[in-house]
C-alpha cells in the first residue's frame, strides 16, 4: 500500500546517537508529529515538523533506550526503538 511505501522511505540515524538524532524522509504533506517515548511509555518529546527532515537534540535526555513514533495525515509508523549511546 501507499502507507507501507512511505514508511520505508523514513530514515532515522545515527542509532545509537550521541547528541542529535536525524529523522529524514518525512512526507511533504503538511504537519508531521514526532514523539519520543521512554521505556515506561511516557512521551518525553512531542515535536511538530513541517519539512522532510527533523533533528532531535538529545542533550536534554538521559542515556537509555527510547522509541520514536511518527504521525501525519499520510503515515502512522509503529513505535521504533532508538537508543542514546553512553559516552561515559
Amino acid at each position: 500500500t501507499d502507507e507501507l511505501m512511505l514508511e520505508k522511505k523514513i530514515h532515522i540515524y545515527p542509532n545509537p546517537a550521541d547528541e542529535n538524532l536525524v529523522v529524514k524522509g518525512l512526507p511533504d504533506l503538511g504537519e508531521a508529529i514526532i514523539q519520543m517515548i521512554n521505556i515506561s511509555g511516557n512521551v518525553l518529546l512531542d515535536m511538530k515538523c513541517y519539512s522532510k527532515e527533523a533533528v532531535i537534540d538529545l542533550n536534554k535526555f538521559a542515556n537509555g533506550i527510547y522509541f520514536l513514533q511518527i504521525k501525519s495525515r499520510a503515515i502512522k509508523t509503529p513505535v521504533q526503538p532508538a537508543s542514546q549511546s553512553d559516552n561515559s
